[in-house]
C-alpha cells in the first residue's frame, strides 16, 4: 500500500512522484517474504535429494542475499516517512541490489539444476520456479521499471543460455520462450508504470489543487458557506470560525446545527436562536440571491444568500459593524449638533413641521422658545474658541435639563438655540419655563478655572396662535 506523506514545500513534483514510485517497492510485504522462501525450494530441494554441494552453496548465497533483502526492507518499514522520502534514491539502489543480486542467484541455480536434470522433476522444479518468478514481477515492481528489466535478466537469462548451450537442440526453442517473456514482461511494467505514474500525478495535481482552494477559501475577509440541497452545509471556511468564535466542526454539518452554535456563541436566547435560524433556511431556500441582516452579539453581519444546481446552496457572511456604526454615526452628524449634541437646525426643522401636521389634524397646540446668549462674543473673543465651545457645551447640557421629555431643544447655530415645547391639548406654563432657563443662563458658567457670567435673551411664539406654519413661527 502507497502511504503519501506530506511533500516538502520545495519539492518537485517529479521528485515526490519518484519518492511515491519507490514506495510501491516496498508495499507487498506478502509476494515479498513468499518470494524469499520461493527462491530457496528448487536449490533446497536438490541438495536435499541429491547432496550435491554445489546447490548448498546456492542455499548459502540466496540465504545471504534474503537476509540482506529482509534488513533493506525492515529498515525502511522502521525509518520515518518524510526521511524515507527525502533519501528515496538511496532506498531505490539498496532495494534493486538485494532483488536483483537476490533473482540471479536464484536464476544460477535454476540454471544449474535444469542443465543437470532436464529429464527429471527437478527440471520441471527449475522451469516452474523461473516462471512463477517472472509472474509476479511486473505487478509487484513496477514502480521502477529498470529494476523488473534487471531482474528478468537475471532469473531468466541463466535458464535461457542452459537451454542453448544443452546438447539437444529441443530446448532451443525453451530459450526463445524465456526471451521473449522478458520482452513481454517488460512491455507490460512499463505500460503498468505508465499508468502508476499518471495516477500518481493526477493524484498530486489534485491534492495542490485542493491545497490552492483551501488556502484561496480561508483568506477571504468574508465567510462561505456551501451546502446541499438536505441543508447539510459542505464546506465552511476558517472565517465563519472566527467571526462567530465557536470551534471549528467537521464537515458535512447540518444548517441547523451550524447556525444553533452561532447563535449560542452570540448569547442569542433560545426564541432568538429558532428565529435566526429558520430565518438563514427561508432565505436559501428563495430561488433569487437574496440578502439579510442580522444582529448577533455586539456585531451585524449581512448573510448573502444564493442557490445553485440542484438545490445546494451558497451563503457569503460579511461583518458589517463598522459600516452601521458609520451610517449611523453620519446619520447622526446630519442630524445632531457635534458640540453639544443637541438636534441640529435641520433635525428641529423636520420635527417642527411634523409638529404643525398634528395641529391642523388634532387641533393641538405648539409653543416655541427662541433663546440667544448675551455677551457670547466678547467670550469668544476674550477668553478665544476652544473656551467659547466648551460654554456652548454646557449651555445645551443646562438647556436640556431644564425642557422635560418629550419636548425638544435644539442648537440653530452659533449661539442660537430654540425650544419646542410639542403639540398637545394642553401646553406646559410657557412663561414659568422661560424663567426657569433664564434663571440658569443667569448662573455662573466655570470653564477651565475660567469665571463666565452671561446672559440671555427669549422670544416666544405659539402655535396656531401666532402662527400655523413652521416658517411662521421661526
Amino acid at each position: 500500500m502507497l502511504v503519501r506523506g506530506k511533500a516538502d514545500a520545495g519539492e518537485s513534483s517529479d521528485v515526490q512522484i519518484h519518492s511515491d514510485l519507490v514506495e510501491t517497492l516496498f508495499g507487498t510485504a506478502g509476494s515479498f517474504f513468499a518470494g524469499l522462501l520461493g527462491g530457496l525450494i528448487a536449490p533446497g530441494l536438490a541438495w536435499f535429494l541429491l547432496g550435491d554441494p554445489i546447490y548448498l552453496y546456492f542455499v548459502a548465497l540466496i540465504v545471504v542475499l534474503g537476509a540482506f533483502r529482509l534488513y533493506v526492507f525492515l529498515a525502511h518499514a522502521r525509518a520515518p516517512l518524510s526521511l524515507r522520502r527525502r533519501e528515496s534514491k538511496k532506498w531505490e539502489r539498496l532495494y534493486a541490489i538485494g532483488a536483483v543480486g537476490f533473482m540471479t542467484a536464484v536464476g544460477a541455480s535454476v540454471a544449474v539444476l535444469f542443465y543437470n536434470h532436464y529429464n527429471d522433476v527437478l527440471g520441471i522444479y527449475s522451469v516452474v520456479i523461473m516462471m512463477s518468478g517472472l509472474s509476479g514481477l511486473a505487478g509487484r515492481n513496477a514502480g521502477r521499471p529498470w529494476i523488473v528489466l534487471a531482474q528478468s535478466l537475471g532469473l531468466a537469462l541463466p535458464l535461457a543460455f542452459a537451454a542453448l548451450l544443452h546438447e539437444e537442440r529441443r530446448y532451443l526453442g525453451l530459450a526463445l520462450i524465456v526471451t521473449q517473456l522478458i520482452i513481454s514482461i517488460h512491455s507490460t511494467t512499463k505500460f503498468l508504470h505508465g499508468n502508476l505514474e499518471s495516477a500518481l500525478r493526477n493524484g498530486l495535481d489534485a491534492s495542490r489543487q485542493r491545497q490552492k482552494f483551501s488556502l484561496a477559501l480561508n483568506s477571504m475577509t468574508h465567510g462561505l458557506c456551501m451546502g446541499d440541497a438536505d441543508h447539510s452545509v459542505t464546506v465552511v471556511n476558517r472565517r465563519v470560525f472566527d467571526f462567530f468564535g465557536i470551534v471549528a466542526a467537521a464537515t458535512p454539518i447540518k444548517l441547523e446545527a451550524l447556525a444553533h452554535a452561532i447563535g449560542k456563541s452570540a448569547g442569542l436566547s433560545a426564541q432568538d436562536s429558532e428565529i435566526f435560524i429558520e430565518r438563514w433556511k427561508r432565505h436559501i431556500a428563495m430561488p433569487r440571491t437574496n440578502i439579510f441582516t442580522h444582529k448577533l452579539g455586539e456585531r451585524f453581519f449581512e448573510f448573502h444568500c444564493e442557490r445553485a444546481e440542484a438545490g445546494s446552496f451558497i451563503t457569503v457572511i460579511e461583518d458589517v459593524t463598522l459600516q452601521k456604526r458609520a451610517l449611523r454615526e453620519i446619520e447622526r452628524m446630519a442630524h445632531f449638533d457635534d458640540l453639544t449634541n443637541l438636534p441640529n437646525r435641520y433635525q428641529f426643522q423636520e420635527t417642527l413641521e411634523d409638529e404643525m401636521l398634528q395641529l391642523g389634524q388634532r387641533g393641538f397646540q405648539a409653543a416655541l422658545l427662541n433663546i440667544d446668549l448675551d455677551r457670547f462674543k466678547d467670550v469668544n473673543d476674550t477668553l478665544g474658541h476652544s473656551i467659547g465651545d466648551q460654554l456652548l457645551s454646557t449651555v445645551g447640557a443646562r438647556l436640556a435639563a431644564c425642557v422635560p421629555h418629550p419636548h425638544v431643544v435644539a442648537r440653530l447655530g452659533g449661539d442660537e438655540f430654540c425650544v419646542l415645547l410639542r403639540a398637545g391639548d394642553k401646553l406646559p406654563d410657557v412663561e414659568e419655563l422661560a424663567a426657569k432657563i433664564l434663571s440658569e443662563m443667569h448662573r455662573t458658567f466655570i470653564v477651565e478655572n475660567h469665571v463666565i457670567n452671561i446672559g440671555a435673551s427669549i422670544g416666544m411664539a405659539a402655535a396656531p396662535k401666532d402662527s400655523a406654519t413652521s416658517g411662521g413661527l421661526l
